[in-house]
């Protein structure tokens, strides 16, 4: 008793003067074609629900990331990361400005210098030992420090981090804001 698909085909045989003598046929079962084809079918239409959820996903990331930037450039905020895997650094456009550089067309790409020679020279190395805190995991808070920056000036900053480790509590990224506390 189950329920199965056929397609039937069928074709008139007339005689010499049209008369129609008989009517051949045929049958073929297409149960599994036909559930091929709605299987492709509801496939196509997952695939169609799932690009529309990517796409309102992809506009809300894209709105945050706008909202983020216009929050971040109102108040001065530049946003760094140190990925501990691959040991690199990345500055947004804030931070160039924050330390008076002029930012790369491609801010994807690795800081291709060791931040750390902008720090005032009085301040390098408590700056390093709490950088070296935020590498193992610890977290001693905003640290506050003078740049230099290239036409000369000093400028103080205050960093904040937040530290990202693995499920085993391996330190993988720090990511983390600067922003120029000189007026302050």
């Amino acid at each position: 008793g189950a329920l199965r698909w056929v397609r039937i085909s069928a074709q008139l045989v007339s005689n010499d003067s049209g008369e129609v003598e008989r009517i051949v046929g045929m049958c073929a079962d297409v149960t599994l074609e036909m559930e091929e084809t709605e299987r492709q079918r509801r496939e196509e239409e997952r695939l169609r629900e799932a690009n529309a959820a990517l796409e309102r996903s992809q506009a809300a990331i894209a709105e945050l990331v706008e909202r983020l930037h216009l929050a971040t450039t109102a108040g001065g905020i530049g946003t760094w990361e140190v990925d501990r895997i691959h040991s690199h650094v990345y500055w947004d456009k804030g931070m160039w400005e924050l330390f008076g550089l002029t930012p790369p067309n491609d801010l994807s790409a690795p800081l291709p210098f060791n931040y750390l020679t902008l720090i005032h020279p009085e301040d390098q190395e408590r700056v390093m030992v709490e950088v070296m805190a935020w590498r193992v995991g610890d977290n001693p808070g905003p640290m506050v420090y003078r740049i230099l920056r290239p036409d000369g000036s000093v400028r103080w900053a205050r960093s904040a981090a937040h530290i990202m480790a693995s499920a085993s509590g391996e330190v993988e990224r720090v990511i983390g804001t600067s922003v120029d506390v000189t007026l302050e």
